[in-house]
């Protein structure tokens, strides 16, 4: 993920539901307090944490490519991926694996910057030691 688009990302009014299960103990939903959005014709970036930090528990989803509704955008593409933050920092965001992964848009409108849609994948510690599972949904604006 670019750090570029990261930093182009504002806070966004909406829902975000995030579902986590780290080291396949539990599947637990996570409380959201932090939203963020950077939404145009030509990408994505969306994230949610527990806190107002970027690195607290939480996770976030990207395409590079042309966001168009009705579409499920797979992480074999490379054009598309994750991040899960742990529980537990470890000086490192967990990077999803491509197989697997995906992003679908169900609604998108760029000129009012909204978007709804949904996400899973699984991610991996930079080690391979550890993963977890991740899946949520999104309803945001800016």
């Amino acid at each position: 993920m670019s750090e570029e688009l990261k930093n182009k990302a504002k806070n966004a009014i909406g829902h975000i539901a995030i579902y986590a299960d780290e080291q396949a103990q539990g599947e637990e939903s996570l409380s959201i307090t932090r939203r963020v959005l950077w939404l145009d014709s030509k990408g994505l970036y969306i994230a949610g944490n527990v806190k107002d930090d970027i690195i607290s528990h939480g996770a976030d989803i990207y395409i590079n490519a042309a966001i168009v509704a009705g579409t499920t955008y797979l992480f074999e593409s490379r054009q598309s991926g994750g991040n899960y933050i742990p529980k537990v920092w470890e000086k490192s965001s967990w990077t999803a694996q491509s197989a697997g992964g995906k992003i679908t848009i169900d609604e998108v409108d760029v000129v009012n910057q909204t978007v709804k849609g949904s996400f899973e994948y699984t991610a991996e510690s930079p080690d391979g030691t550890k993963t977890a599972k991740v899946r949520g949904n999104f309803n945001l604006r800016q």
